[in-house]
């Protein structure tokens, strides 16, 4: 019996769907054991008292003192305090609503493609809250939707749409790739020009690099620089995501970026190991709009609007927030309720949007894989050719990860993303018109599975 149900965990999607939910549920019964706690210090501080002598086996009879009822109650209070920031931080919500279908938003699947057949299968047995997918596909172009962008407690959800829009997190990092190769094929910037320089060129004060790493370096992720600037409201910020789920960039301004480099020690291996670094890429989108003399949001935007990409986005204002789809850590449904844990938006100054502060929606990334299929960027070809080995089989390029083994003799371009409440994943295959891509709003389900069995589907 025992080695049957060994073998229904580890097989099972219940192993995967329900860990993140079951860890949330635990940290939830932490603050009802805090309020029990606090009352009983408040309201019968010596009765607390002698029974925590007793089980330390302190028999005694001697009454506590005014000043130990005293630290209990302010004990109590602490507590208390402390169980109402977990409540409202753990941002819980519920909702009533069917299990949802997928649906087409934008196409026709009238030739019986097994997009949707694929998709139904994804879905099925994992707990998503809402997804949208797009796929190229020749002359078809194709855009499914599936649940609800939210789960308002007695209020009726609202279903994803092709207007809906979700963070992009590390896909992000695609367009500052893409900012880079444009400035490259003008000749206004150089893969090989010194990081440093180009700081100093713009704050003399500012020698904050080697001098030997460069923007390839950076857009190929072997400066050697750190994942992230663990400053320390930084490390506060990580410490405390389990219960608060919020956003650990919201500190990182440019002044802080800047701080964090001059404390940095000189850095080794620098182009000669692959190291995903986050922080790389905000400095590269931070040198980027510097060059241009604007920000972030701008700059992207002479990618965007060459697109039509018009709801493509990085700091959202309270009209730009209606559209956007509520982020999960994680979500289960049970019958028709639908539990979930909601996470922070991840708003991210221009000091680090250039690692993934980007918000899209399914009809932009739509238009955007159009555009890259249909090479309708003159320096995306740029971004795409590999600079940097990381293995045999991957490469990688101005951000584009490049793999020769994903389909047989044909290359596949691609990278994911994630934040604290959203996932996501977008490939094509190289010199083909055939390209996929992924948003949903839940962080804790992986998307690129599903990019990848639609790129190895009959059709492609």
């Amino acid at each position: 019996m025992k080695r049957c149900w060994q073998k229904y965990w580890r097989n099972s999607i219940v192993k995967h769907k329900m860990r993140y939910v079951v860890l949330d549920l635990l940290i939830a019964v932490w603050p009802i054991s805090l309020i029990s706690a606090g009352i009983k210090n408040i309201w019968r501080p010596v009765d607390r008292i002698k029974r925590k002598r007793q089980k330390k086996k302190r028999a005694t009879f001697q009454e506590p003192s005014r000043r130990q009822i005293v630290s209990a109650r302010i004990t109590g209070f602490a507590q208390l305090l402390l169980a109402v920031f977990i409540i409202v931080s753990l941002r819980f919500s519920l909702g009533w609503q069917e299990k949802p279908q997928v649906s087409m938003l934008i196409g026709d699947d009238k030739r019986d493609l097994p997009y949707t057949k694929i998709i139904e299968s994804f879905v099925k047995d994992k707990n998503i809250p809402g997804m949208v997918v797009g796929i190229i596909d020749h002359h078809d172009a194709l855009l499914y939707g599936y649940g609800f962008k939210d789960y308002p407690l007695l209020k009726r959800s609202n279903p994803v749409d092709a207007h809906t829009l979700f963070e992009i997190g590390s896909l992000t990092k695609v367009f500052t790739g893409l900012m880079l190769a444009e400035a490259v094929q003008a000749n206004n910037l150089e893969l090989q020009m010194s990081v440093a320089e180009l700081l100093e060129t713009q704050t003399p004060q500012e020698v904050l690099l080697d001098p030997d790493i460069t923007l390839e370096m950076l857009v190929t992720h072997t400066s050697g620089l750190p994942s992230i600037p663990l400053t320390l409201p930084m490390q506060i910020s990580l410490l405390t995501l389990g219960i608060t789920r919020g956003n650990p960039y919201k500190t990182i301004s440019e002044q802080v970026m800047v701080d964090y480099f001059e404390k940095l020690q000189k850095v080794t291996e620098h182009g000669r190991v692959f190291n995903y670094s986050n922080y790389g890429f905000g400095l590269l989108g931070l040198i980027i709009t510097r060059h241009h003399g604007m920000t972030y949001e701008d700059s992207i935007r002479q990618i965007t609007n060459r697109l039509g990409m018009n709801s493509t986005l990085v700091h959202a204002t309270e009209s730009t927030r209606k559209p956007m789809a509520t982020g999960h850590h994680s979500f289960i449904r049970l019958g028709r309720l639908n539990i979930g844990r909601q996470s922070q938006y991840w708003d991210m100054h221009d000091a680090m949007a250039g690692c993934g502060g980007i918000r899209s929606s399914g009809e932009d990334l739509l238009r955007f894989l159009s555009g890259l299929i249909e090479q309708q960027l003159p320096f995306a070809v740029l971004a795409q050719q590999p600079l940097y080995s990381i293995s045999d089989k991957l490469k990688i390029g101005m951000a584009w990860l490049v793999q020769d083994d994903l389909l047989p003799k044909q290359k596949v371009v691609w990278h994911n993303g994630q934040t604290g409440g959203f996932n996501s994943y977008l490939g094509f295959i190289d010199h083909e018109h055939k390209g996929v891509f992924i948003l949903s709003n839940l962080a804790t389900t992986d998307v690129q599975p599903l990019g990848e069995e639609l790129l190895r589907s009959g059709m492609f």
